[in-house]
């Protein structure tokens, strides 16, 4: 939270062939719940 994340994902393991993702980040905090989608 407060900050920026990079997610990456590869379709190999030599982490050369990009490949697309899709991320979220959810929190649940005192009974509350919140999900933020990933932006390209």
């Amino acid at each position: 939270m407060g900050g920026l994340v990079e997610v990456k994902t590869f379709s190999n393991a030599a982490h050369t062939i990009p490949a697309n993702s899709v991320s979220s980040q959810r929190v649940l905090w005192n009974g509350y719940f919140n999900e933020v989608w990933g932006t390209p």
